[in-house]
């Protein structure tokens, strides 16, 4: 405690007495919109500190007729991180981090807003696919470049803002935003909530499937033109059959060996297919299941109409029967929500009937 005391009474003298700079304890800025050069008057400015890796607002103020701000208080000793966040236009402007004392001034930038996404366009996109017998593991990492001299803000307000679309596969699971909340609309259809500033800006999230859910492999819809994507498959040793993509071989990432693929110029709404190795016996499964013909329908009436008929005495037979009427009533469950795809009870339901179907149809084989 003493110890302290006397830095803090040190502190004051060398500030007093012209050694250190008056602005070392003191934090002056203005806010500037580049695009017009015009400092920004009654912008809302908020101060937050970092101690003990929490992250705390201390105060807010407005900047003045001129644009600028000023914090001082005690709590502004020299070598403390902080940063700062302008509100502009229901848009939120971070600052980066930054050190109590090791500038003279903060210039925050703010731009007007547009709900224009024409002027976006994605300079390249990096897509990582992890292959695993239960799961594969989905990560995009996405550079925007927006051309406009205004942000793009998309539509809504605050943490509800629909910035950035992306448009995953169905059954996507554990949506994780890296760069911002990740917003669901539909089955398919999730945005990021970030502003795009003018310029470039990157944004990252990741989500898992389940691979009995894929029945060709993983389809990539862009949203936007872009100008290159790159594919990253895990294992390496993974062989993916042309179509759009070009094969590069082999390269290392970290440590890590990846089969890397590339596609040029794909179009905004452009699907691309990455065709993934799928078993025979799950890839008839899901074709049988994905078809919901009027065949199994039928034959899933019959067995509700007559009851569960006595089971086949040959223990073949009756894993033929069972997974005949396990398939028949996925096709009935399929034609129930037909226009509820992304139903949670049909999606639960759908999943263990396809378990069940797989299980057989390995016993069956094995």
């Amino acid at each position: 405690m003493r110890r302290r005391v006397i830095y803090s009474l040190t502190l004051w003298s060398l500030t007093w007495t012209g050694i250190l700079p008056a602005w070392s304890n003191q934090i002056n800025g203005y806010v500037l919109n580049p695009s017009s050069e015009e400092r920004i008057s009654n912008v809302e400015i908020a101060f937050y500190v970092q101690q003990n890796e929490q992250v705390s607002e201390i105060m807010r103020k407005k900047t003045d007729d001129e644009g600028r701000f000023s914090f001082s208080g005690p709590f502004l000793t020299v070598g403390t991180p902080f940063a700062l966040a302008a509100f502009y236009e229901d848009v939120t402007y971070f600052s980066s981090t930054l050190d109590v004392g090791a500038q003279k001034q903060v210039i925050l930038e703010v731009y007007d807003p547009t709900d224009q996404p024409d002027a976006l366009r994605i300079v390249s996109h990096n897509l990582f696919l992890n292959v695993k017998q239960n799961q594969i593991e989905v990560m995009h990492l996405a550079q925007f470049h927006n051309e406009e001299e205004r942000a793009y803000v998309g539509t809504g307000q605050g943490s509800e803002r629909q910035v950035s679309q992306f448009n995953l596969p169905l059954g996507a699971l554990d949506v994780q935003g890296h760069s911002g909340r990740m917003i669901q609309i539909d089955g398919t259809t999730f945005f990021d909530n970030q502003p795009l500033l003018p310029g470039h800006s990157q944004l990252s999230f990741s989500f898992v499937l389940d691979p009995t859910q894929l029945t060709d492999g993983y389809w990539h819809e862009s949203a936007y033109p872009t100008e290159q994507i790159n594919l990253f498959v895990q294992p390496s040793t993974m062989q993916i059959d042309g179509g759009d993509w070009t094969d590069e071989g082999v390269v290392d990432l970290h440590g890590q060996q990846y089969r890397r693929l590339n596609t040029t110029d794909v179009q905004a709404g452009q699907r691309l297919l990455v065709p993934l190795p799928v078993s025979p016996p799950m890839r008839w499964v899901l074709k049988w299941a994905a078809l919901g013909g009027g065949a199994l329908a039928g034959a899933f009436v019959f067995v509700m109409r007559k009851g569960r008929p006595k089971q086949p005495a040959n223990p073949e037979e009756n894993l033929v029967h069972l997974r005949q009427q396990t398939l028949a009533e996925i096709a009935q469950l399929d034609a129930e929500y037909a226009e509820r795809k992304d139903d949670t009870t049909y999606c639960k339901a759908r999943r263990q009937l396809l378990d069940q179907a797989v299980d057989l149809t390995r016993r069956l084989e094995g």
